[in-house]
């Protein structure tokens, strides 16, 4: 009693002080303990967040702190630092109770910009989209994107709005944010198999200038000849460089140029990992075949480039 009503001098100590007497108290002392610490707030606050700095690791632990500080927290005195309401919230995430965590995270949303706001919104976007408020979930995870650009939650939280993206239908943003991650096998599963060809093709028109844009001008070849339309395929792949195509004559044909633009092989295992499976049945000799034909629309292509007349 004398450390929370007199040690505000050293708010530290007496949250070291409150937490190390704690475990040695009757049920009776603890009842007044809660008493003392409602009376006193700030040292309440200093408690609960060395105690989230500092305490166990054991998820029992949390899970009562948490709820400690739940209780504690009708009381509006009650002032944590954001970083602390931010972290209560990612405890209420991690137990699944996705409305406190919501809770918690406007809690630190509402102080003035401070460290840890970063980590409320990844939490409550990621509370929201479990709770199916997808609007929601976007509008925090691209408020993290461009509000905390160097945070280490930026990855997560482009892989949840991809997500988002591709449970809505839109196959084109998912696409930007996996090449913007880099995952090349979430690239290759849209492109050969959750995309339609009309999509490639408008993703491929909306994006003259992207940075694989020989890769799609293929993708959309490939779509176009497993459509049996070997006309418009053929009318596609003209628009490769002649190095493009050539690159795609190598010892494997298409397999290898696919392999060399970073990407995984057609006939590679991730066709039968990827999330949904939906690829599973194309099988290694199938697509093999298909790059065979692949091989020979590139050499009618070679052929018709070199036949053109030079342009003047």
């Amino acid at each position: 009693q004398y450390v929370i009503f007199h040690g505000d001098a050293d708010r530290e100590s007496a949250a070291v002080s409150v937490l190390f007497i704690s475990a040695e108290l009757t049920a009776k002392e603890a009842e007044q303990l809660r008493d003392d610490l409602l009376r006193k707030q700030q040292v309440l606050a200093d408690y609960l967040e060395f105690r989230l700095d500092h305490g166990s690791v054991h998820y029992e632990d949390w899970a009562r702190l948490a709820d400690l500080a739940t209780e504690f927290a009708n009381n509006q005195r009650l002032r944590l630092r954001p970083r602390s309401a931010a972290r209560l919230a990612e405890i209420q995430y991690l137990r699944e109770r996705y409305q406190a965590a919501i809770a918690w995270s406007n809690r630190a949303l509402a102080a003035s910009p401070a460290p840890g706001q970063d980590l409320a919104l990844y939490v409550r976007g990621a509370a929201r989209r479990k709770s199916g408020q997808g609007a929601g979930a976007e509008a925090d995870f691209q408020h993290l994107l461009s509000r905390y650009q160097r945070s280490y939650l930026c990855g997560a939280a482009r892989e949840n709005l991809a997500l988002l993206y591709e449970r809505a239908g839109r196959l084109g943003p998912a696409l930007d944010e996996y090449y913007r991650l880099g995952y090349q096998t979430d690239i290759a599963y849209l492109l050969d198999a959750r995309m339609t060809t009309r999509q490639v093709s408008a993703y491929l028109n909306a994006h003259p200038h992207h940075p694989q844009h020989d890769l799609l001008v293929y993708t959309l070849g490939i779509r176009q000849l497993r459509d049996d339309k070997p006309t418009q395929a053929l009318a596609t792949l003209s628009q490769l460089p002649e190095r493009t195509v050539k690159a795609m004559m190598g010892p494997k044909s298409a397999e290898g140029w696919w392999t060399a633009s970073g990407h995984n092989q057609p006939h590679d295992p991730p066709y039968d990992r990827v999330r949904t499976g939906a690829v599973g049945a194309w099988h290694r000799a199938g697509v093999r075949a298909e790059c065979d034909s692949v091989g020979a629309l590139c050499e009618s292509l070679l052929h018709l480039q070199q036949s053109r007349p030079a342009v003047l």
